[in-house]
């Protein structure tokens, strides 16, 4: 009688994302063609203004824990004569964990990303998206870390993260204003560099609705196009959209098209007033959401 081959520990059948255990190798398998094929599954951060996302989810608990926990601690303390105490604390306990120079510039703490920097970290160190601390910084508006970092020899102001987006995609997204002035007047910057989703930073800025960063881009010499309009049809976003139409951009049915599948009446009613004329892709994609008062206005 031949001998019984052993089974499997759990250990060797565990999803290294999930950390989900299975019996058979199949079924890890199986699992990781379902759901992680293309890197299609992110969790990301839900607190506001924060860019963070990762394929694994106790990555997203530690981020939490070290990154908004931390950000809590500085907003409970006083400005004293500990304070700087503090601060020291939490540069050790952050850079024992290898979280440092980017926590520090994702909190936008000015004396913890210098103490970063005068302890020969990186000036471009990474996250495991590819994003630097100038990207985080630019992400959360910190205009005073942003100059720091700027300021500092070896920066790359145009580093790309795993997505192909520079800090100034990142700063236009969230509508960050006086951090998006600032790279725009650095040297070397692009400002219409497209991302590996062929997006440009206006486009972004767009699509989140922020008029003022836009027409800071416009002022640039930045060119928007029917591209960056599609974008701001998606979302909704008429005071950008009557912004792009004034600038002169010229709109096509593929923008009426993305307003009729966003149900946005306003949008429509404002394109068509410039003589835009609807296909049956719009009627359809109407019909099918059973929005009968954009069907009206398409009829």
């Amino acid at each position: 009688m031949s001998p019984q081959t052993a089974e499997p520990s759990a250990s060797t059948n565990e999803c290294d994302v999930y950390g989900k255990r299975v019996k058979r190798p199949r079924d890890l398998r199986r699992h990781r063609n379902s759901v992680h094929s293309y890197a299609a599954v992110r969790f990301c951060c839900k607190m506001a203004e924060c860019a963070f996302w990762t394929i694994r989810k106790d990555r997203l608990s530690k981020h939490m824990q070290r990154i908004h926990g931390m950000r809590k601690a500085m907003a409970n303390s006083e400005p004293n004569e500990t304070n700087a105490a503090f601060l020291q604390s939490l540069q050790e306990k952050s850079s024992k964990e290898g979280f440092g120079l980017l926590s520090a510039a994702d909190i936008g703490s000015l004396s913890l990303v210098q103490l970063q920097l005068d302890n020969g970290v990186g000036i471009n160190t990474w996250s495991e998206e590819g994003r630097s601390a100038l990207h985080v910084a630019a992400a959360g508006g910190h205009e005073a870390v942003v100059e720091l970092l700027l300021a500092h020899q070896g920066i790359d102001a145009e580093w790309k993260d795993n997505d192909g987006r520079t800090p100034l995609s990142w700063a236009a997204a969230g509508g960050r204003q006086a951090v998006v002035e600032r790279l725009l007047a650095y040297r070397g910057v692009w400002a219409d560099w497209k991302d590996c989703s062929g997006r440009t930073p206006l486009s972004w800025a767009a699509a989140g609705g922020h008029k003022t960063v836009v027409e800071l881009f416009w002022e640039q010499g930045v060119q928007p196009d029917s591209t960056t309009l599609d974008h701001a049809v998606k979302k909704g976003n008429l005071v950008v959209v009557e912004l792009l139409l004034e600038i002169g951009v010229q709109p096509d049915s593929a923008a009426l098209n993305s307003a009729a599948f966003g149900g946005n009446k306003a949008v429509m009613e404002l394109l068509l007033e410039k003589e835009v004329r609807p296909d049956s892709t719009a009627l359809n994609t109407a019909t099918m959401r059973r929005d009968l008062a954009v069907v009206e206005l398409l009829l």
